[in-house]
């Protein structure tokens, strides 16, 4: 059987499964098959990467058109590599920056050579909005596609890991260990998963390193412990490169949070921390101080709506938007930070100035 004709089969049965999952659970949910176009594969790919769903909404509306082009991937695929405003894809952008170590340009481009898919195929806005337990009713049918692909380099690069690696420890023989926060491995059927956290995260120049390294070490080491080994010895010649962040101690900046900002989710690192902006966008959304700066971001999939609504309502004097790898998704407060009192007064002026506009936006939702 050719490789098209094993995709259609998968692509029938697929979309069959989606529809019991959807009955099930009484939702509406839509759903697509693939990021990359898959329908003109004819031999093994060399390389997978998957990503955790596609990040839209929408409902499920079953059609011969839809059923046709399930295998087509997304319509917007052919403008990942186009200027900011024209449609580039910044997740794809920063998925390569962290690849390009392992794997070549022309691998990566190659849509013949490296297909891009989802750990589950429901599509939504945010990861809070996808349905129950989704990655545990559909992640059969992601890896049913991956032993019909069966890439040539037996390798499975897992973006967004941490929400659905262990999900997959069920059908693969996994180690529990990991070079630091959101790095897994695990190998099934021969073929290497290799987990690392959400490419549109932000992570400190250090972690950025260190994934790199991670991938590379894990593609071309034979075993989990020789992958330990190499990461160990690269772990410790970046730590003695890295700077620590003396602005504001992690204790110092956990007690203000807890006083301050009090449920709001939080992270300290040694080159930056942030703490969370409103509260229905978890931490896409959130200050942070970073290089001598009081920042706001927006990350995450649905970066669009809270970035146009912010652009068009705030108008203030001592903020300055910029961008933050899409254009205006930064507002910068505009004082220098020196000392610990002037962190903590940052993220408190910038708060007060950004946070009424944030709920106001998250009201609406």
């Amino acid at each position: 059987m050719t490789m098209q004709k094993k995709l259609e089969k998968w692509a029938e049965k697929t979309i069959e499964h989606y529809k019991n999952v959807l009955v099930e659970l009484g939702r509406t949910d839509s759903f697509m098959g693939s990021q990359s176009p898959i329908n003109e594969i004819l031999e093994r790919p060399e390389i997978i990467i998957l990503g955790k769903n596609p990040g839209h909404g929408g409902k499920f509306e079953d059609s011969e058109n839809f059923r046709h082009n399930f295998l087509k991937g997304n319509d917007t695929w052919k403008n990942r590599n186009n200027r900011r405003n024209e449609g580039r894809w910044q997740y794809w952008q920063n998925i390569k920056s962290y690849l390009n170590k392992t794997f070549s340009k022309d691998l990566l481009e190659d849509d013949s050579k490296r297909v891009l898919t989802n750990a589950t195929f429901f599509a939504s806005p945010t990861p809070k909005d996808l349905p129950p337990k989704a990655y545990e009713k559909t992640l059969i049918c992601t890896l049913s596609l991956i032993d019909i692909l069966h890439p040539k380099k037996n390798v499975v690069i897992c973006m967004g890991a941490p929400d659905y690696f262990r999900c997959i420890t069920g059908f693969i023989e996994y180690n529990d260990k990991y070079a630091c926060e959101g790095l897994y491995y695990g190998v099934r059927n021969g073929i290497k998963y290799i987990g690392m956290p959400h490419p549109s995260g932000h992570q400190s120049k250090l972690k950025r390193e260190l994934i790199k390294e991670f991938i590379y070490a894990a593609v071309n080491s034979s075993n989990f412990e020789e992958i330990e080994e190499k990461i160990a010895k690269i772990y410790k010649n970046l730590i003695a490169m890295e700077k620590t962040n003396e602005i504001i101690s992690k204790e110092d900046f956990m007690e203000f949070v807890n006083t301050k900002f009090t449920n709001r989710q939080y992270r300290y690192e040694r080159d930056f921390c942030y703490i969370q902006a409103g509260n229905r966008h978890d931490w896409y959304l959130h200050y942070e101080l970073n290089r001598g700066e009081i920042h706001l971001h927006i990350e995450g999939n649905n970066w669009r709506p809270i970035r146009d609504f912010l652009s068009k309502n705030v108008v203030n004097c001592r903020v300055t938007k910029g961008p933050w790898w899409r254009k205006d998704c930064k507002w910068t407060l505009n004082k220098k930070i020196v000392t610990s009192e002037d962190v903590k007064s940052g993220f408190l002026e910038l708060s007060e100035i950004m946070e009424p506009y944030i709920l106001q936006f998250e009201k609406n939702l």
